[in-house]
Parts: C-alpha cells; structure tokens; sequence
C-alpha cells in the first residue's frame, strides 16, 4: 500500500485514525490495534505477496525481542555476548539470504568460472525481495545492541515491540526509528490527539505528498525516458538526465521522510529528522549528516564508532570513514554498482578529511556547496544505474559507463537536443530545464520543512489546502517512492 493512494488516503488511515483516537483506550488494545493495521499494510503490498513475506518480519521481531529479554535477565556477561551475537547472526543471515544472495552468488559463480576449465557453474536463484527488510532489520538490531549496552530497557510487551518494529509509517522506507527514541512515548500514549500535533502532522503529510506527486512526479517522466535512451545521450541530455534524477530522488526521498513524520504525528508520536536540506551542505560528511540523518547515525553508532571511530589516529579514523561509507553503499543495494557509489562516497569523505585537515578546502561555502553538489551529482549515475538494474534487471555497468561517456561528451555536445516541447528520444524540452533551474535555487534558497513555522494563520491554511488538492487531484496513478527498492 502507498502512501499516495486513494486507497491508503481516503480508507486506511482514517479507520486507523478512528480506531486509535476514538474506539480503544487501553494501551494494550491500541498497540494491539495499531499492530494489526501495520501488519494488513505491509501484506496489502503487491498482494499476496507481501502477505506471503510477512512471517519474516514476524520471526526477526520475535528474535530481537526474545534476546532483549534475555540479555537484560542475567548477569552472565559471557551468556548476554552470546545472545547478542546469535541475534546480529540471525539478523544479518535474513537479510544477507534475500538480498545479498544473488549478488554473492553471482560473484562467487564468475570467480569459479575464471579458475576453473571444467565448466562448473554455480546456480543462482532469484529471491523475491522482502519490502522494507533493510529498514526493519536495522530498527531490530539497534534494539537488541541498545539492550545489551544497557541504553534501553526491554519493551513491556511483545505486542509493544512488534507494533513498534512494524509501526506503518516507517516500515517500508524509514527512518530507522531507534526504540529508545519512541519508548517513553509509547509508555505514555495520549488520550486524545492534541490539535497542534494534528495541525503538524497534517502539514507534514501534505508537503510531503506535494513534493513526491507534483514535484518529483513532474521530473519522473523525462528521467525515465533520458536514461531509456542512455547509449544515445549527448552531454546537454546526459548531464540533464543526471540533474533532473537528482533533484527526483530528492524530493521523492524528502516527501516519504515527511509523511512519515507527518503520520506519526497523526498518532501523537515523535519521529526524529531524517532530511535535513542535503543541498546546502558544504562537504561529503555534511551531506551524509543532512541526507537519511536516521541511517547516517546507526552506521556511526553501530559501526563506525565499533571499527575505532576516529580514536586510532588520523590513519585509521581515514579507514573507518571508508569502511563505513562503502558498507553503507551496499546497504543501498545488492551490486556492485552499489558499491562502487559507496566507494566512491567513501573515496570523497576521506579526501575532503585529509585536505581539510591541512588547510586545503576552499573557504568559501558557497565554492564548498558547488564541488559537493557537483559530487553528488556525478556520483548520482551509478545509484540510479544501480536502481534500473534493480527494477528492470538490466546492464548496470553497461549503463553507468554510457551516461558517464556521454556527459564527457562521447555523442557530441548536443545543443540540438535542446527543444520548445518535444518529449521524445534524448529531447530536452526548455520547460525541464527551467524546472530543474528552478529547483537548483529552491533547494540552495528555501528553508526546508522542519524550519518552517506553522501558525494558524489563513494564508497559511489557504496555502496547505491547495498543496493538498493539488496532490490529490493527481493520485489517479501512484507510484512507488524509489527507496522502496533499498
């Protein structure tokens, strides 16, 4: 189910909303309620399939939440470790199997296929990709290392814990939600919705479904057909192909982390900040603190921070910063497309480190802004090359190297590319350039959602209204949000 859909819009949430504010009162009933509805949501994904996946997320709850208990029970250091590390392996071993199979596999198989005359090949199955897996594994392992470091105490219930870990607002796309940050909240849950959190909550949830219906949905069209094309792509096309994804995947990305937030509003609850104006930062580690600030910090605190963090000296600080960057691309995705973008992340943190830490970075933020931006965006053709393999199974690499030939110019500049209106081919039409012109200022210039004030104000409510009706008038289509594939 998504979030922009009629169907989610208009007979999910309201029945969730009524039965969470109006029919249950006992805490037990509500997160026994609210577990359910969570439950119906992820199976109603491309049923019934989702339906058929979700024992999976039920077995890596039910682990988490049984090591928790055992690990905060008793006092034998040895025998705690032991739990702690049988459910990080369990963890891991779901979400190594479904995802990272076939990718391993796959590397396995050609390496066998190098060194060996026989002809022996390795069989690769394809497994189905359970949706949200990354997310909700990683909100499970945080829980049981919080446990074990005695930052947390166990949930009260398991009812508690599971509708927690599988809470419909950041099940299938984040932000990775640490149970510490929500359990006093969820220990005192409100008894009636306080009308500014609604005020909120709804103001979130309507910039949110504006930016990923009108704004990235206005962009999808034209990057999906540019990259369709990417062996006929001269500079002016590749370059705009990769500026408009760009920009796509930002506000796609940015709109589900609002309605998220928005929508955990709409249930009286807290979720931290996950996007923070990534465009405005001035370095690669800024960007990776304003860009999915929730998976940013549980790569810091759960790996980066255990590798040494930035305690061994300027060396290994460089290392750790790497190692971290470059898991943290393969996090995204099971190829080695993935990793190469992690890598080349990693690559850009620890040299932007080592030249600040000379003195050899420009002064000037704005200079600063442009080469991150510049970064990104060159490093955005290998994600979205990642993604398309993702979806259509096709030639990552292949991909990648065409779009990078043809924006150093392999097909010419193509300055006839450049049209009033035509949609068709490797075609840039004048208006996308004004939109991905228009964008570049917005996102250097506008505050983003968490700075805006709301106040009750009728220029206010005129402006939410018709950022809402616009939206919804062009819902007659959904399409998934592109972190849905991660």
């Amino acid at each position: 189910m998504l979030f922009n859909s009629y169907t989610f819009l208009g007979i999910f949430l309201p029945i969730v909303l009524a039965g969470w504010w109006l029919v249950l009162r006992q805490p037990v009933h509500r997160f026994g309620f609210l577990l359910l509805a969570s439950y119906v949501f992820y199976s109603m994904w491309e049923f019934p399939q989702g339906l058929m996946l979700l024992p999976l997320l039920v077995g890596a709850t039910s682990v988490d939440y049984v090591s928790g208990r055992l690990i905060h029970s008793s006092s034998d250091e040895r025998f705690r470790r032991r739990v702690l590390w049988t459910a990080l392996g369990i963890n891991l071993s779901i979400l190594g199997t479904f995802k990272y199979y076939g990718f391993f596999s796959g590397i396995i198989g050609a390496a066998v296929s190098f060194v060996s005359s026989s002809g022996i090949e390795v069989p690769v199955r394809d497994l189905i990709l359970p949706i949200g897996i990354s997310f909700y594994t990683f909100n499970s392992m945080s829980y049981t290392i919080d446990v074990y470091r005695g930052h947390v105490r166990p949930a009260r219930s398991y009812v508690e814990y599971a509708a927690f870990v599988s809470l419909f607002p950041h099940l299938i796309a984040g932000p990775i939600v640490r149970f510490r940050e929500v359990r006093s909240q969820l220990g005192h849950l409100p008894a009636r919705l306080d009308p500014r959190l609604a005020a909120l909550g709804i103001f979130f949830l309507v910039v949110g479904l504006f930016k990923k219906v009108v704004v990235a949905g206005s962009l999808a069209p034209h990057v999906d057909r540019l990259w369709a094309a990417h062996e006929e792509l001269t500079m002016v096309s590749a370059w705009m192909a990769t500026l408009a994804y760009a920009f796509q995947i930002y506000f796609d990305f940015s709109a589900y982390s609002e309605m998220a937030v928005g929508l955990a509003l709409l249930l009286g609850l807290r979720f931290p900040q996950n996007f923070n104006s990534p465009y405005k930062a001035d370095s690669m580690a800024d960007f990776w603190k304003r860009w999915h600030i929730t998976l940013s910090r549980w790569l810091r605190d759960y790996l980066y921070i255990p590798l040494g963090g930035s305690r061994g000296g300027r060396w290994l600080t460089l290392r750790n910063l790497f190692l971290t960057m470059l898991l943290g691309g393969l996090w995204h995705g099971a190829g080695a497309v993935f990793l190469l973008w992690g890598l080349g992340h990693g690559a850009a943190v620890v040299v932007h480190r080592f030249c600040r830490d000379r003195g050899w970075t420009p002064r000037s933020t704005r200079i600063n802004r442009a080469l991150t931006f510049g970064t990104v965006v060159f490093l955005m053709v290998p994600f979205r090359s990642g993604e398309l393999s993702i979806l259509q199974a096709g030639e990552s690499f292949t991909t990648m190297w065409s779009v990078y030939a043809s924006m150093f110019g392999a097909n010419g500049l193509g300055l006839a590319d450049l049209s009033l209106a035509s949609t068709l081919g490797t075609s840039v039409p004048l208006s996308l350039v004004a939109l991905v012109t228009g964008l570049l200022v917005f996102v250097n210039v506008a505050p983003n959602t968490w700075e805006f004030r709301l106040r009750p104000r009728r220029h206010h409510a005129v402006m939410v209204s018709a950022m809402g009706i616009w939206s919804v008038l062009l819902l007659s289509e959904p399409t998934p949000f592109l972190y849905f594939q991660f």
